[in-house]
């Protein structure tokens, strides 16, 4: 890579923080674990960030120029709007993801599975995404079926998002909106970080809120239960604390190890 270039794309900050740890040659470098949010080596509390207000602003702002493009899409993330101001969702289920989970298809089978998902999360006050297809399509159903699928239906929150418009944009808005909620879903989310993040070499926002918000899913055919691999208590990022007049970093590197350095 050309140091140039890299040098250039740094802040100011990200360019002292190098000169301060790579350029001072009294310190100590120890590898290191973190358990419970601790360093082992250090036995400093490791912090969580999450996005500044304005960095949410700036995503859904990016989220209206890329996917909003005419008064139905506006008049639909405004009704999502008024409705996230009169109740509060510890959890946002990307039903999708769920409904299609394992075989890529949709039957009765994907229903019961968002049923004791939604049920494993009840305590979390969660909402269901869901493209309204889903719901039409269950006419094509036998009558058992059918009458089963809607009564798992009534019993959730869902928010039903309409034709021609993607139910990732729903959740997101109202992931981003509230963000101490949790979005269950084992999407990657890969295609909306490469169009509606603010990033660069160091920094990528939506990225940010993926490690810090989302929740995967895997079931458990042993217990016959739902198991959930829920976001890290504290950010991979570099931490700077000062400790009796004293400046010790943390550096992650790969596989959940830590640097370690006291200046």
């Amino acid at each position: 890579e050309n140091i140039e270039e890299i040098l250039a794309m740094m802040s100011d900050n990200e360019i002292k923080i190098s000169n301060t740890i790579f350029f001072k040659s009294n310190f100590d470098c120890v590898e290191t674990n973190i358990r419970n949010n601790i360093c082992e080596y250090s036995g400093i509390r490791i912090s969580k960030f999450g996005l500044r207000v304005d960095e949410c602003d700036v995503l859904k702002e990016n989220i209206m120029r890329e996917y909003i493009s005419d008064e139905k899409g506006f008049n639909e993330i405004e009704k999502l709007n008024n409705y996230l101001l009169s109740k509060i969702h510890e959890v946002l289920i990307d039903g999708n993801n769920i409904l299609f989970f394992e075989r890529r298809k949709v039957n009765i089978d994907s229903f019961r599975r968002l049923e004791q998902i939604y049920n494993q999360l009840e305590n979390k006050s969660p909402l269901v995404f869901m493209h309204i297809r889903h719901k039409n399509n269950l006419k094509k159903c036998t009558y058992k079926e059918r009458n089963e699928a809607n009564k798992i239906l009534s019993r959730m929150n869902i928010w039903f998002t309409p034709y021609h418009m993607n139910d990732d944009w729903f959740f997101l808005w109202a992931g981003i909106s509230y963000n101490k909620a949790y979005l269950l879903t084992n999407d990657k989310l890969r295609d909306h970080v490469s169009k509606i993040s603010e990033d660069n070499l160091f920094y990528n926002s939506l990225s940010r809120w993926i490690e810090n918000n989302v929740i995967n899913y895997l079931f458990n055919k042993v217990k016959q239960i739902h198991e959930f691999d829920e976001p890290l208590k504290y950010s991979i990022k570099i931490q700077r604390n000062l400790i009796n007049d004293k400046v010790i970093w943390h550096l992650p590197l790969i596989d959940r190890k830590w640097l370690c350095l006291n200046l």
